[in-house]
């Protein structure tokens, strides 16, 4: 049928988006180890992982959001070594853009990755901009998405920002107790729950 041949399309493109962020994660660790054996020992582990496939094979994007990510991080290895780091500010910062749209929660990665470009270049006057600029240029890439959101459905946070807090909430409200030990209960629960540590919960967070 029609729907199956879509969800084909979509595992399949899936697939080869992983691919490709296989391949990358095998070039950083050699690059970085000097090692063609440690390179294609980083991309096995990645490709093996079973949270890994759990979590590309979902149907969402991960697979867009990995690859989004592992090309920033080569972007940024190129970036902090190579002497022309004018043109490779423009290119982070677009990247990071990308990050950013893939997951909005790659928000976290681009404020570090800027941090340690800042310090990075702490001490070097005409290269202390670098990480502005690509702050620039990130934030106008993702900004006709926030404009996008805000006119659209007057939001400028999608539902998805938001819905495993909702659940959470209706969690705790469906609890026994009240205030400070219902939250602390549920804490404690989901802690020691060993399904959550070895396969990873429905969020898709593995503690493991």
């Amino acid at each position: 049928t029609l729907t199956d041949l879509n969800v084909s399309l979509a595992l399949t493109l899936a697939s080869l988006l992983d691919l490709i962020t296989i391949w990358i994660i095998g070039q950083l660790a050699a690059s970085l180890t000097r090692s063609e054996s440690l390179g294609v020992l980083a991309a096995g582990l990645y490709a093996a992982n079973p949270v890994v496939i759990l979590q590309i094979t979902n149907g969402l994007e991960t697979s867009a959001g990995m690859l989004a990510l592992a090309v920033f991080i080569l972007v940024m290895k190129r970036w902090l070594t190579d002497p022309t780091t004018a043109r490779f500010s423009i290119l982070a910062g677009f990247c990071g853009g990308l990050l950013f749209l893939a997951r909005s929660d790659s928000v976290l990665f681009l404020g570090l990755a800027y941090l340690v470009v800042l310090w990075h270049w702490r001490k070097d006057p005409q290269k202390r901009i670098n990480p502005f600029v690509a702050g620039i240029i990130t934030t106008v890439t993702v900004l006709p998405w926030f404009i996008w959101g805000q006119l659209a459905v007057g939001s400028w946070i999608q539902e998805s920002g938001i819905a495993v807090p909702h659940a959470i909430r209706v969690r705790l409200a469906l609890a026994e107790g009240t205030g400070l030990v219902v939250t602390a209960n549920e804490s404690i629960r989901q802690l020691f729950y060993s399904r959550t540590w070895v396969r990873g919960d429905y969020a898709g967070l593995p503690l493991v």
